[in-house]
C-alpha cells in the first residue's frame, strides 16, 4: 500500500519547515504554509537564493505563535503570532506576482535584519489576498500562498532513495521542501499520476517541479555544493529544467494525516 509518510509546512517562506502529523488542505496550501515572507527595501521577496543562512533559522509553533531561533548564532528567540492582529497593508513581489500583504512593523524586522546581516521586513499574506497559479497549466483560477508558484509540492521517498543511490551519498528530503512525502516502492511513479486522494483531500497534479540552486544548500550547515542538481541533471532533465517532485492544486479540501493511504484516482 502507498501511504503518506510525512507532512511539512513552512510558515515563513525559505525558513526551515516543521513536521506535522495531521494537517488541513486548503486552496492556497496546507493551513499556515508559506503565509509569511521576508522582503527587501524594494518590497521584493528574499529567499535562500540570496541568503543561504535562512536555512539555519529553526521554527517551532507554540499554540498560536511561532518561535524562531538561529541554530548557531547566540541571539535570543523571536516570538511572533501565526496571524498578525494589525499592520499596514502594502504590496510585495513574489517572482512576477504582486501580492497584497500585511506589514506588522514588529520586532521581527529588527531580529531578522540583525541575524541575517541584511535589512529586511517580515510580512504576512492575509486570507483575502489573491495570487493565482499560472493559468498555462490549468483551466480554472486557483489561488496559492507565498510559495514559488503552486499550493502543494509532493515528493516520493522512493525517488529520493533512487537519487541518493545514483549520487553515491545520502540526499536529505529537506533540500526539496515538500509539503507531502509519500512512501511507495517505485521511484518516480508519481510522474504518472494525474489525480490522487490522501485522507479527505483530493489533489490534481499539474506538472513536475523544476528545481533550483536552493536544493544544493546543505540544510544543516547552509554550505552550497553541487548535489543533488549534478546527479539529477544526468537523468531528470527536460526542456532545460531539472525535475524532482510534483506541483499540485486542490480539488477537494479536508484533513489528512501521516499513514493515510495514497489512492491514485486518475493517471496521465
Amino acid at each position: 500500500m502507498m501511504k503518506l509518510k510525512n507532512i511539512f509546512i513552512y510558515p515563513i517562506k525559505s525558513v526551515a519547515g516543521i513536521p506535522l502529523t495531521k494537517a488541513q488542505a486548503q486552496e492556497k496550501g496546507l493551513e499556515y504554509d508559506r503565509r509569511w515572507m521576508l522582503i527587501d527595501e524594494k518590497n521584493r521577496f528574499i529567499s535562500q537564493r540570496e541568503l543561504a543562512d535562512m536555512t539555519l533559522l529553526d521554527l517551532k509553533v507554540n499554540q498560536d505563535a511561532m518561535v524562531l531561533q538561529h541554530r548557531t548564532k547566540a541571539m535570543g528567540k523571536l516570538h511572533i503570532p501565526l496571524i498578525p492582529k494589525r499592520g499596514a497593508t502594502i504590496e510585495a513581489e513574489v517572482w512576477s506576482d504582486t501580492v497584497k500583504v500585511i506589514w506588522p512593523q514588529s520586532e521581527g524586522d529588527k531580529w531578522f535584519s540583525e541575524i541575517l546581516g541584511r535589512s529586511c521586513r517580515l510580512v504576512y499574506m492575509p486570507e483575502d489576498a489573491v495570487r493565482q497559479v499560472d493559468p498555462d497549466y490549468l483551466q480554472r483560477p486557483v489561488n496559492t500562498s507565498l510559495s514559488d508558484g503552486y499550493p502543494f509540492l509532493l515528493a516520493n521517498e522512493a525517488s529520493l532513495q533512487d537519487l541518493s543511490l545514483k549520487a553515491g551519498l545520502p540526499i536529505e528530503m529537506e533540500r526539496f521542501r515538500p509539503n507531502l512525502v509519500v512512501e511507495t516502492s517505485v521511484p518516480f511513479i508519481e510522474d504518472h499520476w494525474k489525480k490522487i486522494q490522501i485522507g479527505e483531500a483530493i489533489f490534481e497534479i499539474l506538472k513536475p517541479c523544476a528545481r533550483c540552486v536552493i536544493t544544493t544548500i546543505d540544510p544543516r550547515t547552509s554550505i552550497k555544493g553541487k548535489e543533488p542538481l549534478k546527479t539529477l541533471n544526468t537523468y531528470r532533465k527536460q526542456d532545460n529544467k531539472t525535475l524532482f517532485g510534483q506541483n499540485m492544486i486542490l480539488e477537494r479540501g479536508g484533513f489528512l494525516q501521516e499513514g493515510d493511504e495514497v489512492i491514485v484516482l486518475e493517471e496521465k
